[in-house]
């Protein structure tokens, strides 16, 4: 057991479900807030409630939580096919900041893109739209 001396500094408590069995302690050299990253249960009963069907804003609360809110919001403007442009106007955000969420949820394979001519079009993948719809189960 290890004593940490916050010294008037606040103390920011991080639940974390993708994170190793120990919690961890972020502490800045300035002034700053510390961080304690802490483990939440990972039972399937767990996991698999974080998404639950019956609250459609508690799964939109819980992806943006994984992802990020931009990134979630990206994903979920997917669903129904895009182009960058238009995820950029729907999102106010720039295209190049689209450009680099949706390059981050293809390589995770939640997003496909197919260019045409000037223009990147992209849709869910089935694992895209399993996470959206809460579908994915575990095996």
């Amino acid at each position: 057991m290890v004593d940490i001396h916050l010294n008037g500094r606040g103390l920011v408590l991080a639940p974390a479900l993708f994170c190793g069995p120990l919690p961890l302690l972020f502490t800045p050299a300035g002034d700053g807030e510390s961080i304690l990253i802490y483990p939440i249960p990972r039972s399937p009963s767990v996991v698999c409630g974080i998404w639950s069907p019956g609250d459609a804003a508690g799964t939109h609360k819980a992806l943006a939580a994984l992802l990020g809110v931009t990134r979630a919001a990206v994903l979920a403007a997917c669903a129904d096919g895009a182009t960058t442009t238009e995820i950029a106007r729907r999102l106010d955000i720039s295209p190049p900041g689209v450009s680099q969420h949706t390059g981050v949820l293809r390589q995770a394979g939640l997003i496909t893109s197919t260019r045409h001519r000037n223009t990147m079009h992209h849709s869910l993948t089935s694992q895209g739209h399993a996470l959206l719809d809460d579908t994915l189960r575990t095996p």
